[in-house]
């Protein structure tokens, strides 16, 4: 199916267009969701256009609160989702919107971007954009926004860019796990202990940037369980294996360090699904744990065939 055929079978329906990583609308459309989400309207030639990325829905849920009807096209696969409002409201608010543009006698440009448009413009004062944008040091924990982000640099520098390139760039590097690994290492650590000293920086590093509603959920727990595994593991290591309680004993911080590591992985995976933090970052996370737990079984069987020994 193509859009205009989508386009007029749903005359009376928002149109999400699925465009990369962003759902993009045009015309009457624009103005609805600029009116009722307050998303920036661009022109685009003659036509109002507005754009949001994938990941905020919750403009369908206004949309549906304001009994609006509305659809999501995508090129290959047609309507993909659908909504029909009981008391369609599309028609009523288009129009008023419509009307109220045209009652301005400006273009898109000229309503929307006011600040752009000052009333007096003389020669001498006439506006001075900058030639260059500096570009600001990312510190989001949303793949997303950093997107807007790229491609606002884009926009204002007229140079090209390509959505999906740059979103497969930030989902690749994880500059964080880069830092960790820098951190010097102590020649005299365990190296199952260095690996956890690793895990804990990297995820203080990440949580930091986390979304502040996720503070005393996820974030508080993460770095708490990655620091509580890195004492149970010094304070194993300063156990000497004389006797059988002292073996005991050490081994009873390992097994801790290995069921807080397993929880450590649990609550990460739900902190992704929550939006906590990114994909790439839960994935780097659950290697390390993976890799910890390992070491720290492979030190717990060393001990045993060590006592057996005896």
């Amino acid at each position: 199916m193509e859009k205009q055929q989508a386009r007029k079978e749903n005359e009376n329906a928002v149109m999400f267009c699925h465009e990369g990583s962003f759902f993009t609308f045009y015309d009457v459309d624009a103005l609805i969701v600029n009116h009722l989400c307050g998303y920036k309207i661009i022109a685009s030639g003659s036509r109002p256009k507005a754009g949001v990325p994938l990941s905020n829905t919750s403009i369908f849920e206004r949309l549906e609160k304001e009994g609006i009807s509305y659809f999501v096209f995508k090129k290959d696969d047609g309507i993909k989702k659908e909504y029909t409002a009981k008391n369609n409201r599309y028609a009523e608010i288009g129009a008023k919107l419509v009307e109220e543009l045209q009652a301005t006698g400006k273009n898109i440009e000229q309503y929307f971007d006011k600040s752009l448009t000052p009333k007096h413009t003389g020669r001498n004062s006439s506006l001075k954009m900058p030639k260059i944008i500096p570009k600001v040091s990312d510190n989001g924990n949303n793949a997303e926004d950093t997107l807007a982000v790229k491609q606002a640099y884009s926009v204002a520098e007229s140079k090209k860019f390509k959505a999906e390139e740059e979103l497969k760039k930030l989902e690749e590097r994880d500059v964080d796990w880069e830092r960790v690994t820098k951190i010097p290492e102590q020649a005299n650590d365990l190296i199952t202990i260095t690996k956890v000293k690793k895990l804990g920086a990297y995820i203080i590093a990440i949580t930091e940037k986390s979304p502040a509603k996720f503070r005393g959920t996820f974030v508080n727990r993460m770095q708490n369980f990655g620091l509580i595994t890195l004492e149970n593991l010094i304070r194993a290591n300063f156990i000497h294996m004389n006797s059988e309680h002292n073996k005991q004993s050490r081994e009873q911080l390992q097994q801790d360090a290995v069921i807080n590591l397993k929880m450590l992985g649990y609550i990460a995976m739900v902190s992704e699904s929550a939006g906590c933090i990114l994909p790439k970052q839960y994935k780097q996370i659950a290697i390390q744990v993976g890799e910890c737990i390992n070491l720290t079984v492979a030190w717990m069987k060393s001990d045993n065939e060590r006592w057996s020994k005896k």
